[in-house]
């Protein structure tokens, strides 16, 4: 009797070992397909734009298609947008609003329209070095414009004799 039920764990188990094995084959063999990778990637893009869109309506309060600063401050403070925000791989902290509105807005025109939400969300995505290092980026770029256009009044009041850049 004992023999018997050991000959059946023992059967059952190589069986199911064989069945996991058979698994994870198919399934690699799945994720190496391109054209399922593909399909995957536009699925994922489509729901994460019709995401955005919802957001971009739940927070654009004047119906304007865009998000003015002040309507991006009062929705991201509120818990559910915020933790919607982190959910989607946007986590900042509250004294980080100004800033995260500041690199939606890329065109600097105050207001964020869905396809600068859409673009900047995307790059913002992830831990929150990267808010800071695309926050870096833009203060560095403002900054070298400021200096440029200082060393050319310099340029100007000094004639040819500064050193060259």
């Amino acid at each position: 009797l004992y023999a018997l039920a050991h000959k059946c764990i023992v059967g059952f188990a190589v069986i199911m070992v064989i069945t996991g094995v058979f698994v994870q084959e198919t399934i690699s063999a799945a994720n190496a397909n391109d054209q399922i990778m593909i399909a995957q990637r536009e699925f994922a893009v489509k729901t994460y734009v019709r995401k955005m869109a919802s957001l971009l309506t739940y927070v654009d309060e004047s119906g304007n298609g865009s998000i003015s600063r002040e309507e991006w401050r009062d929705k991201a403070k509120e818990k559910n947008v915020s933790t919607w925000l982190s959910a989607m791989g946007l986590s900042f902290k509250e004294g980080q609003v100004d800033k995260v509105f500041d690199l939606l807005d890329s065109d600097g025109d105050g207001e964020v329209q869905a396809v600068e939400l859409v673009r900047q969300l995307a790059i913002l995505r992830g831990d929150a070095r990267s808010i800071d290092l695309k926050a870096l980026g833009k203060e560095q770029k403002e900054l070298l414009e400021v200096m440029t256009r200082a060393w050319a009044r310099l340029e100007q009041l000094q004639g040819p004799s500064l050193p060259k850049r």
